[in-house]
């Protein structure tokens, strides 16, 4: 049996993908042709009906995913609080992290680091940090075949008390 879609919800669909890019878009002129081509296409003829339909579909949108308070109809701004409180954080403009390169010196400064202050009384808790460091786990596993790399970690920072 086939899934047959009202035609609501395809025009929706269609739209939401338009809004969406409304959204993201960070210079004002390209966000204006959007909204004007957005209103268009929902069936107003002047380009103020038009920025007015799409703004109240950006700020539904907004709203929906949770961008600030819903009201904010201005361009997008990567790594703004609203950015990266809303459900969708900083969509396209997300800067993909590089993995730290690890070597012996910059394994003993983090492990020298994870057991001061007391660290080493709380060693398991300390070695789970690995998981926030790209890279470091592999490098250790890399390094220490055959072991269970965060129990290696572990015995390390307690050995540096």
């Amino acid at each position: 049996m086939k899934h047959i879609k009202l035609f609501e919800d395809f025009i929706n669909e269609a739209l939401s993908v338009d809004v969406k890019d409304i959204h993201f878009e960070t210079d004002p002129k390209k966000q204006e042709e959007l909204k004007i081509a957005y209103g268009k296409s929902t069936g107003e003829r002047s380009n103020i009906d038009a920025i007015e339909a799409a703004n109240y579909a950006l700020k539904r949108f907004r709203k929906e995913i949770k961008f600030g308070d819903g009201t904010y109809i201005g361009i997008f701004i990567p790594g703004s609080y609203d950015a990266m409180s809303s459900s969708l954080g900083n969509g396209p403009h997300t800067k993909e992290i590089k993995a730290k390169k690890w070597n012996q010196k910059e394994y003993d400064k983090w492990i020298k680091d994870m057991s001061s202050n007391g660290g080493s009384d709380n060693a398991f808790d300390m070695a789970q940090n690995a998981k926030h460091d790209s890279g470091l786990i592999d490098w250790v596993k890399k390094n220490n075949k055959g072991e269970n790399p965060l129990l290696r970690i572990q015995w390390d920072i307690e050995a540096n008390s």
